[in-house]
């Protein structure tokens, strides 16, 4: 199937909330009408619960527990606000998908928006913006799943979606990978161009390209398999070209990051 065949059919994409949509365009906007997006927030009773739930989680360390909406705001603050939504969001924006573990590309996902976020404080980036990206930069494997689950289900008896080597994999079979698919989604949705060309790039992150950069050490910290290293492996396949750009140490990433586990707790489950 050709890549813009996949975007044809509406039934294909995932479905996300108004106000994840309004959130995103956030980036672009100067103001922002905090009231308005809390508003809808209110009035969708699933995605309230999801953000409360969320901003308890243990990555936060508020001093009290969050009750309801006005404490999220003022013990939050808008940027951590807007990426829990964003996240909860995106999380419950897709169908049970044939040949897919659903649960487990949200749980990888959330993972990865956890470690982007955590790596862009420690780069001096911005963790809003890497939350966002991480959460997203996979969701052209839903998109592609949706649109030909038979093709997908086939190339993942081959390659599971984690697999290193998958994006060259679906490369050599359609085309195009997922990579491609996400950026192609997230112009359609109306990302900033730093978010598109962030996701674009991540399987091989210029040097300049900061997010990208960052997206890439959150992937890789990301994989069921990286998880399972041992300290010396986990050393040797640290992705240093990733790395150095942001001029951090190793034992940032190898001895200072939290289980990504942690870093995501409150967005799945």
């Amino acid at each position: 199937m050709e890549l813009n065949a996949l975007f044809q059919n509406p039934q294909n994409l995932p479905s996300v909330p108004e106000v994840v949509h309004e959130l995103i365009a956030s980036f672009n906007k100067d103001a922002v009408s905090i009231d308005e997006i809390l508003g809808h927030v209110r009035a969708d009773q699933v995605l309230c619960a999801k953000l409360l739930r969320a901003a308890n989680s243990a990555q936060f360390g508020l001093p009290r527990k969050v009750s309801s909406i006005d404490d999220a705001v003022m013990l939050l603050g808008f940027n951590n606000l807007r990426t829990i939504i964003i996240g909860c969001g995106l999380a419950g924006s897709a169908r049970p998908v044939q040949g897919l573990d659903l649960a487990g590309f949200w749980r990888y996902s959330a993972h990865c928006a956890g470690a982007s976020r955590w790596i862009a404080n420690a780069s001096s980036d911005n963790s809003a913006v890497a939350f966002t990206v991480g959460m997203m930069h996979a969701i052209g494997q839903l998109v592609m799943h949706t649109a030909m689950p038979e093709a997908m289900e086939a190339l993942s008896a081959e390659k599971p979606c984690n697999d290193p080597s998958r994006a060259e994999a679906e490369r050599e079979r359609f085309g195009y990978d997922f990579h491609r698919v996400s950026a192609e989604l997230a112009i359609r949705w109306h990302f900033p161009e730093d978010f598109v060309v962030a996701v674009r790039d991540a399987e091989v992150p210029p040097a300049a390209n900061r997010m990208a950069c960052v997206l890439h050490l959150a992937i890789w910290s990301s994989r069921p398999a990286t998880q399972k290293y041992a300290t010396a492996e986990r050393s040797r396949r640290l992705p240093r070209v990733a790395l150095t750009p942001l001029k951090l140490a190793e034992d940032v990433i190898l001895k200072e990051m939290p289980p990504v586990s942690e870093l995501a707790e409150g967005l799945v489950g």
